[in-house]
């Protein structure tokens, strides 16, 4: 199974959302570069195809590459699956083709590809999230609806990150919170 990222995801966490979580008021550029920086790695750590998660959680556009077609009604990897963009594959002859689409997505009756790999290309929006009501001619066409319990978890990673600014610390003991950042995420753990 082939997935890549077309569309980056929308961040999860805002600036000032993660300056009130570690009640911050500094506003240097180089320190607000600096949580932006957190902001995304905690975002990486846990999002889209490679995260932890194994799931989107940022409105991204993904696309799934395959050598043949998947049957029935298709489960598309790392949803939620938000909306179905487009379904393209290669007949025999090596043309390119585009099929009708359709969310959920149901594939039956299809052409006959040739059978290597990228043959059949589906590319879909997931995550939680869902079309702006309003979109502006420069704003976002989607709008993340990230459930609190992740929204969370990233605070408490970019906190720690943000206080422990080294891969180790020596002379301090370690203690795991009982409802810290696994406690919150596990619940919206996939397992491909």
């Amino acid at each position: 199974m082939l997935v890549r990222v077309i569309t980056p995801p929308l961040p999860l966490l805002g600036l000032d959302e993660v300056k009130d979580h570690l009640s911050i008021d500094r506003e240097e550029d180089h320190f607000n570069a600096y949580l932006t920086t957190l902001i995304a790695a905690a975002q990486g750590w846990i999002d889209g195809p490679h995260g932890w998660l194994e799931q989107s959680i940022g409105v991204q556009q993904l696309e799934w590459s395959l050598c043949d077609w998947p049957q029935g009604e298709v489960t598309l990897p790392f949803g939620p699956v938000i909306e179905v963009a487009g379904v393209r594959y290669i007949d025999r002859d090596g043309t390119e083709h585009e099929l009708p689409v359709e969310t959920p997505l149901r594939l039956e009756g299809v052409p006959t590809v040739r059978g290597r790999q990228g043959d059949v290309k589906i590319t879909y929006w997931a995550g939680y999230g869902e079309r702006n009501a309003e979109p502006s001619e420069n704003g976002p066409d989607w709008v993340n609806k990230t459930p609190d319990g992740i929204k969370h978890a990233l605070k408490l990673i970019i906190g720690q990150w943000f206080i422990s600014r080294a891969a180790v610390r020596i002379g301090d003991s370690v203690a795991t919170l009982p409802f810290g950042v696994e406690a919150l995420l596990q619940p919206f753990r996939k397992y491909q």
